[in-house]
């Protein structure tokens, strides 16, 4: 019956101790995920506005300085923003990897900073668009005549292979002019000078597009990222709000592609086609790495979990709970926490030397195994330990857990003495010393004399390879003597 008791009270406290780790672990669980989407969706909208100003902040160097300034590498700024926010965005990897294994501490730690970075490259941006802006107000120029010029300047580079159209040449002319003469420009003859260079930069761009890169660029929008949306798609993904907004965000930046491919714009086509492809390269990573949940989890109630945890925690009980009779059967008194025919608990001791603070003689006794006594000197010096009885008893027992780097035999000799001159030889024992008390074996030695003795006094013979060590030194009174 008492067997049964332990085991149910085992199985109690690891049911509770289970239920409550898997509480916390859980709610951990979910508030990195939450913070892994906050994340994700901060860095992949700045991403996205980055690539909308990349354009109108690479036109900034193409337009007069403000008086007394200098020319302005806004395109450059915004490209060495997106490259920090496309590296915080491949970090996010390592914290899936993070996630997977259940490390949700470090996984949080990793997503605040770069949660920071991302914070920091949106007021840099907010800065620059500010900057654009006060450039625009001074000068007046519409973006729409200086992107079409810079194009434009972009398709006039020395050494070409054929010569530009002569309505391109003419109509970078009317934009040049147009532009230099920005201040009460008319607007008509600024339509006029976007119209010609738009119609003139359309057929330029059909004529100049090298063909396996506008092949590699029609792979990706028209056959790479569709497949990849229909595989995540195909994992029932359209099942979670949440994938489901991140797929519809997909197929957002794919129908832009397709447009702008459609429209002779492959620079544009490309970019916001790799977009819409890492975008969903992510998602997919995230439904692998379980950060959304698959589509046919099933929720664990309590009463799973508590059968689940209850079942070994009993058979573990059970087991404990033998095991401590048994030992307690070959060292009487150790299943107690504090057995009344013990006598060295919290006896005094002393030490020839002790290796350092913290491996003193008072470890020899209190009661704890975990904690040892290590000697400071070699076996051949003679280490000896001494432990001095409050009250002089009848001894039947005294036992000795030796603790050994690395593990070994370990012998020692018991001396007995009632006055600290005179000593006897109760007998010699030895036991599996070993660097942790559970892989230790108790060493005893029996006393059939009835004389009642004061001082223990325990002498190691063999310690193997190792450093002298006693985890604990027990001591019980003759059961006839027992009050």
């Amino acid at each position: 019956m008492p067997a049964l008791i332990m085991a149910l009270a085992a199985a109690a406290l690891a049911l509770a101790a289970a239920l409550s780790r898997m509480t916390r672990q859980r709610r951990m669980r979910d508030d990195v995920r939450a913070h892994y989407r906050l994340v994700l969706d901060e860095g992949e909208q700045l991403e996205s506005e980055l690539a909308d100003r990349l354009q109108e902040a690479e036109v900034v160097a193409h337009l007069p300085p403000l008086p007394g300034g200098r020319p302005w590498a806004a395109g450059d700024e915004v490209l060495g923003m997106a490259q920090k926010v496309a590296e915080g965005l491949e970090q996010l990897s390592i914290v899936r990897f993070a996630m997977s294994e259940s490390r949700w501490q470090e996984a949080r730690q990793r997503l605040d900073l770069l949660l920071g970075a991302f914070h920091e490259a949106a007021t840099g941006l907010r800065i620059l668009e500010e900057r654009i802006a006060g450039l625009d107000r001074v000068w007046g120029l519409p973006a729409t005549s200086a992107i079409l010029l810079q194009r434009a300047r972009g398709r006039r580079k020395p050494g070409q292979s054929e010569e530009a159209p002569a309505d391109v040449e003419e109509a970078v002319a009317s934009a040049e002019d147009a532009l230099a003469a920005h201040v009460g420009m008319e607007a008509f003859v600024r339509a006029e000078a976007n119209r010609k260079l738009a119609s003139a930069l359309a057929d330029f761009d059909g004529w100049h597009v090298a063909r396996d890169r506008r092949a590699r660029i029609v792979d990706l929008v028209r056959t790479e990222t569709p497949v990849l949306v229909e595989r995540i798609e195909d994992a029932g993904v359209r099942r979670h709000p949440e994938a489901a907004s991140r797929v519809a965000n997909i197929r957002k930046d794919l129908q832009a592609a397709t447009e702008s491919l459609d429209a002779g714009r492959p620079d544009h086509a490309e970019r916001r086609g790799r977009r819409a492809r890492d975008r969903g390269q992510r998602l997919l990573k995230d439904l692998q790495a379980g950060i959304l949940p698959a589509p046919g989890d099933q929720r664990i109630d309590r009463r799973t979990i508590a059968i689940q945890a209850l079942v070994p925690a009993f058979i573990v009980g059970l087991l404990v709970s033998a095991i401590t009779q048994r030992v307690g059967h070959l060292v009487p008194g150790l299943n107690r926490a504090a057995d009344p025919a013990e006598v060295a608990r919290g006896a005094p001791a002393r030490v020839t030397s002790v290796l350092r603070e913290g491996m003193g003689a008072d470890k020899l006794t209190d009661g704890r195994p975990e904690t040892a006594w290590m000697a400071g000197q070699a076996l051949l010096d003679g280490p000896v330990a001494v432990v001095g009885l409050r009250v002089a008893a009848p001894l039947a027992s005294i036992s000795v857990l030796p603790c050994s780097v690395p593990s070994g035999r370990c012998t020692w000799e018991v001396d007995v003495s009632t006055d600290s001159r005179t000593w006897y030889t109760a007998g010699s024992a030895s036991g599996q010393g070993a660097r942790s008390p559970a892989n230790a074996a108790w060493g005893t030695v029996t006393l059939d004399a009835t004389t009642s003795w004061r001082l223990i006094r325990i002498r190691p013979v063999d310690w193997g390879k190792s450093g002298v060590g006693i985890f604990e030194v027990r001591a019980w009174r003759r059961p006839t003597e027992q009050r």
